[in-house]
């Protein structure tokens, strides 16, 4: 069967980085947006009770772990990709076919 489209492309950093991210948003997807939801909830909570100290506590805490953890995640995807000397500037070869891709 004769792909569709084909292409090639340089395996860089980036690459590596914007993969990552896809499969990571594919298989992750729903549980951040439950995790989005109870963050909701817990706030309209908190403001329903009068706990406006817990709330900024919540938020507080939550604007901290957002970027230290982007943060340790992109260490460790760099971290990563150092460690495959193999893979570092090799050529991906990718074929589209109807309904799949190789």
């Amino acid at each position: 069967m004769e792909p569709l489209y084909e292409t090639t492309t340089d395996f860089t950093l980036e690459m590596y980085m914007k993969i990552y991210k896809k499969a990571a948003k594919k298989a992750f997807g729903a549980a951040f947006g439950i995790a989005a939801v109870v963050l909701i909830f817990i706030i309209l909570r908190g403001f329903m009770s009068g706990n406006y100290a817990g709330v900024v506590v919540v938020l507080a805490v939550f604007a901290a772990a957002l970027p230290v953890s982007c943060f340790a995640i992109n260490k460790e995807l760099k971290n990563n990709y150092n460690s495959y000397k193999a893979m570092s500037g090799s050529l991906i070869n990718y074929r589209f076919y109807d309904g799949y891709y190789e």
